[in-house]
């Protein structure tokens, strides 16, 4: 028997709350069903092996991208805590470089990744971008023009001012 609830918003002192509990439950513990159908899932959920990881943005493992994720997290610390961003540092990064990998529209990011519009998905692109530039252009090493330039295939003549080719394949 459910206990009854006066206007008062009190429990009536006729019930009691958890006289009569099932056996497989003690005394003072109680049964809650939560209905979920408005909870979605993280869209990196769906990413479960580093095949698909690199596949969907270019990095080659889950440690490269926790090693980012690190990073980030240390120099940016609170900056990365915006109440308006619905997804952590580690999803932010993963859809960065999804956009980059795959160039998606910034709609059909928003709906991949549930959780933005089209805007909103922009301006994190963007703000991500800048915040993964300070990061990690301390990790990329351009040789010189002039070792470029000794070293340069026979495939680029007539490319000398070529630096950088960059495959996103």
């Amino acid at each position: 028997m459910l206990p009854s609830v006066s206007f008062n918003g009190q429990l009536d002192s006729s019930d009691q709350l958890f006289s009569q509990a099932p056996p497989h439950v003690a005394k003072g513990d109680a049964e809650v069903k939560v209905e979920t159908d408005f909870l979605k899932p993280r869209f990196t959920a769906f990413i479960t092996n580093e095949s698909e990881l690199s596949t969907l943005t270019g990095i080659e493992s889950f440690k490269i991208l926790t090693t980012i994720t690190e990073i980030m997290t240390t120099l940016f610390g609170n900056r990365l805590d915006n109440h308006n961003i619905q997804m952590n540092i580690h999803d932010r990064i993963v859809m960065t470089y999804f956009k980059l990998k795959q160039n998606l529209s910034y709609s059909c990011m928003a709906v991949l990744c549930h959780c933005y519009p089209a805007n909103q998905c922009r301006k994190v692109f963007y703000e991500m971008i800048q915040m993964l530039s300070a990061c990690l252009k301390v990790v990329i090493h351009l040789s010189s023009r002039e070792t470029i330039s000794r070293n340069l295939p026979k495939c680029f003549e007539g490319f000398e001012d070529t630096r950088v080719v960059v495959d996103c394949t």
